[in-house]
């Protein structure tokens, strides 16, 4: 993956940049940490191009955003890119980045690759690890977005697999 260019959904984590999920109440959050799915990308060498866009907190299937506004699909303007991974759908569909991060709780990694015309699949709960977490944790994963199903298989194999500290923490907070 060296030099290959990728958007992250603005729901992960990357230290010091700027993670306002969409919304104007973390309009100024920069994290301290990055999710461990963004190390693992910058690990293998792809190089993180940007921010996608995201409906509020990515709790939309719609790619209208009060935040951002809406996020149009590349094919047709007068046509929605699907939600809540709307920019990361859109980026690949213009051809800015070959490969994005989405989330998917209700659809929001399948809907935009269906509604821009590439490829995306929600994996197993846990296969790749999510965060931060989300309120619906057990149904949101992370899930890669690609215009292939071969580069949807690499991106999985480099995202796969737990994390052993939030594996830890989120036992921990169920114990308590």
């Amino acid at each position: 993956m060296h030099g290959v260019p990728i958007g992250i959904k603005d729901l992960f984590f990357v230290e010091g940049r700027r993670t306002a999920r969409g919304s104007a109440v973390f309009s100024d959050f920069v994290p301290a940490e990055t999710a461990p799915i963004v190390e693992r990308i910058e690990k293998a060498g792809a190089i993180i191009v940007g921010k996608t866009t995201t409906t509020e907190m990515g709790w939309s299937g719609s790619s209208v955003s009060e935040y951002y506004g809406s996020t149009r699909n590349p094919w047709d303007a007068a046509l929605t890119s699907g939600g809540s991974s709307s920019g990361s759908a859109s980026a690949l569909a213009s051809g800015m980045v070959p490969m994005a991060l989405g989330s998917d709780g209700g659809g929001s990694v399948r809907i935009p690759a269906a509604f821009c015309g590439h490829f995306a699949l929600k994996g197993s709960l846990a296969r790749i690890p999510t965060y931060p977490w989300s309120a619906t944790e057990m149904l949101s994963h992370a899930g890669p977005m690609t215009l292939t199903a071969s580069d949807s298989a690499l991106l999985f194999d480099i995202l796969k697999g737990p994390d052993l500290i939030l594996e830890t923490t989120r036992l921990f907070l169920m114990m308590d």
